[in-house]
C-alpha cells in the first residue's frame, strides 16, 4: 500500500529517479562503512566488536605478524557461524594493522601442501561430530590458526578458544613480539607444595615460560623485579609482616600474584588439619576473604584410595567435579574450561568487585572443624535448605590501595624494593584458589582439565594490564529443542500438510470474498 500511494503522487520518472538515488545511496554507505571498519554490533555479548585493548596493540606492532588460518570447507552446520566468526576476526585483525598483519587461509583436507604445513607447525586434525539423517557421525576436519612473528609460533585451537577467541588472539600477538620470555615463580619457605609433585605442572609451563623459584622467608625474602607471575603453592607456614609486603608490593607493582591456599592440609593417610599460613588479613583487604571451611558436593568425582581391604574407586564428595554452570565464561581463565575437579577446597567470600571464576553446583554444602576424610564411609548430604552454591576461585583487577604503611627505609632495603607503591590508581592482577591440591601430578593425571586451568590463569596473569579488560564473548547458538520420534513425526506431516491447508483457506476465503460481491453487486442492480 505505501508504494501504492507513493505512485499515485509521483509520476513514473521521479519515482525511478528516488529508487535509483536511495540503492545508489546504500552502496556508498556500505562502501564506505566497509573501508572504515564500521559495523553494527547488534548480538546479546558484542561478539563483532573489539575491544580498545586490542585495537591498541594492532595498531601499534613494529613489525608484520602472520596469521595462518587452518579450516576445512566442509564442517558440521552448527559450526559455520563460528568459522564465519573465526573468519571475520582474523580479517579485521588485518585491516587494523594496515600491513603489520598478513592473514594466509588454506584447507589441509583439500591441499597436502596445506597439510605439510600444519603439521610443521604442531597443528592436528580434530574429530567432529555431525547428525545425519538422525545419526551422529564422526568426521575429522581442521580449524585453528597460527600467529607467527620470526622464527615463533603460537597456534591456537578455534574451537576450543572461539567463546574466547579476541583474547587469545591478541594475547598470541603479544607474546610472540616480545623479546624476552616471561617468568613465572613459585616460592619456597613456608612449607609449600613440594615441587617434586608439580613435574607435569613444570613441563608445560616450560614450554611458553621462564621457570624460576624464589626464597620467602627471613633473609631470603627479597623482591624479584624480573618475575611475572609469582605463584603461592599451598603454604602451611605462616607469613611473616616482611613477607606480606613483599607479596602486597608484587601486586602494587602490577606483577601477577596467584594464591593456591589449603585451609586444611591432608596428609596421605587422610587425616587433616588446619594450616597457619595468616594471609587471610591481606587477602580480605585485596577483596576476597578465604574461609576455614571444608566443600562437600553431590556431584563427586570418582576417587580411587588403597585400603586394607584393597583397592576401591567411590564417588567422593570431597573431590568436586565442577559442571559448566560453574565457570564464569564472561572472563578469560574458564572462558573455554570443560572441565575442573578440586579436592578437599575451602570457599572465598568476595568483596570490593572481587569477580567469582569457579563455583560449586547448587547440591553442596559445608563443614568446618575435625573431618572424617574416609572414603568407605556413607556421607549422606545435608536438607536442602543448608546446600548452595560456594564460590572456590575468584580473580580480584579492579585498583585497590596497599594494605601496609610505607615501610622505613632499611626495611626498603634489605627487602630490595627500590621503589614503594601505594597503589589504589593502577589495576592489580590477583587470582585465589580455595585448593593446591588439584596440580599435584597424581591428580592431573586423570584430570587433565586442572592443568589447563593453571595455564590459564597465569596467561591472564602474565599478561599487560590492558590485556585483562578484554572479556570473553561466546557465540551463542540457539539449536532446536530435541524432540522424539512421535514428534518428529507430528512435525515431519505438519510440515507437509500445513501448506495444503494453507492453500485451501485462502481459496475459501477468496470465493467467499467473491460471492458476497456478487450479491451485493446484484442487489444494487436489482
Amino acid at each position: 500500500m505505501i508504494f501504492k500511494n507513493l505512485f499515485s503522487k509521483l509520476d513514473k520518472a521521479k519515482a525511478k529517479i528516488l529508487i535509483l538515488n536511495t540503492l545508489v545511496a546504500l552502496i556508498l554507505l556500505n562502501l564506505i562503512a566497509n573501508k572504515l571498519n564500521w559495523r553494527l554490533d547488534l548480538t546479546a555479548n558484542k561478539v563483532h566488536s573489539l575491544s580498545p585493548a586490542t585495537k591498541n596493540i594492532i595498531q601499534n606492532l613494529d613489525d608484520i605478524v602472520t596469521i595462518e588460518v587452518f579450516a576445512s570447507e566442509e564442517i558440521p552446520e552448527q559450526l559455520i557461524p563460528l568459522k564465519n566468526n573465526l573468519f571475520w576476526f582474523v580479517q579485521t585483525y588485518e585491516k587494523l594493522g594496515k600491513g603489520k598483519i598478513k592473514v594466509k587461509f588454506s584447507d589441509p583436507s583439500k591441499d597436502k601442501k596445506a597439510q605439510e604445513r600444519a603439521t610443521q607447525l604442531g597443528v592436528s586434525p580434530i574429530e567432529f561430530s555431525t547428525l545425519k539423517r538422525d545419526k551422529f557421525e564422526v568426521t575429522k576436519g581442521w580449524l585453528a590458526l597460527v600467529v607467527s612473528y620470526g622464527d615463533k609460533n603460537e597456534i591456537i585451537s578455534a574451537l576450543q578458544e572461539l567463546p574466547n577467541l579476541e583474547y587469545r588472539l591478541t594475547a598470541a600477538i603479544k607474546k610472540a613480539t616480545q623479546e624476552e620470555e616471561k617468568t613465572v615463580a613459585f616460592t619456597v619457605g613456608h612449607q609449600e607444595t613440594s615441587l617434586e609433585e608439580l613435574k607435569l605442572v613444570q613441563k608445560a609451563l616450560e614450554q611458553h615460560y621462564r621457570w624460576e623459584v624464589t626464597h620467602l622467608k627471613g633473609d631470603d625474602a627479597r623482591f624479584n623485579e624480573k618475575v611475572d607471575v609469582l605463584i603461592v603453592n599451598g603454604p602451611k607456614e605462616e607469613f611473616s609482616k616482611e613477607e606480606k609486603i613483599l607479596l602486597d608490593q608484587y601486586l602494587q607493582h602490577q606483577k601477577g600474584l596467584l594464591f593456591l591456599l589449603d585451609e586444611y592440609d591432608v596428609d596421605r593417610n587422610l587425616f587433616s588439619s588446619p594450616t597457619k599460613h595468616d594471609l587471610e588479613d591481606l587477602l580480605t583487604h585485596y577483596g576476597i576473604k578465604p574461609e576455614k571451611k571444608m566443600i562437600l558436593s553431590q556431584s563427586a568425582a570418582l576417587a580411587g584410595f588403597r585400603t586394607e581391604q584393597g583397592g576401591i574407586i567411590v564417588p567422593y564428595p570431597y573431590w568436586i567435579q565442577i559442571q559448566p554452570q560453574g565457570f564464569n565464561r564472561q572472563l578469560p581463565p574458564t572462558s573455554s574450561l570443560g572441565n575442573l575437579t578440586l579436592m578437599w577446597s575451602s570457599p572465598l567470600i568476595l568483596e570490593k568487585d572481587a569477580q567469582w571464576l569457579v563455583k560449586t553446583p547448587p547440591a553442596s554444602w559445608e563443614e568446618e572443624g575435625t573431618f572424617n576424610l574416609d572414603p568407605t564411609q556413607k556421607i549422606s548430604p545435608p536438607s536442602e535448605d543448608k546446600q548452595k552454591e560456594f564460590i572456590l576461585a575468584a580473580i580480584q583487577t579492579t585498583p585497590q590501595s596497599s594494605f601496609f604503611s610505607q615501610p622505613d627505609k632499611k626495611t626498603q632495603e634489605k627487602l630490595n624494593l627500590k621503589n614503594w607503591e601505594k597503589g589504589g590508581e593502577k589495576n592489580i592482577k590477583l587470582a585465589v584458589v580455595g585448593d593446591s591440591d588439584f596440580l599435584k601430578d597424581i591428580f592431573i593425571q586423570n584430570h587433565q582439565g586442572n592443568l589447563q586451568f593453571l595455564l590459564n590463569l597465569v596467561d591472564f596473569l602474565a599478561q599487560e594490564k590492558d590485556l585483562i579488560s578484554i572479556r570473553s564473548k561466546p557465540v551463542i547458538t540457539r539449536p532446536l529443542r530435541p524432540v522424539g520420534n512421535n514428534s518428529k513425526q507430528i512435525v515431519k506431516f505438519g510440515n507437509l500438510l500445513t501448506p495444503v491447508f494453507l492453500a485451501a483457506m485462502t481459496f475459501l476465503l477468496v470465493k467467499i470474498s467473491r460471492e458476497k460481491k456478487l450479491k451485493k453487486i446484484t442487489e444494487n442492480i436489482g
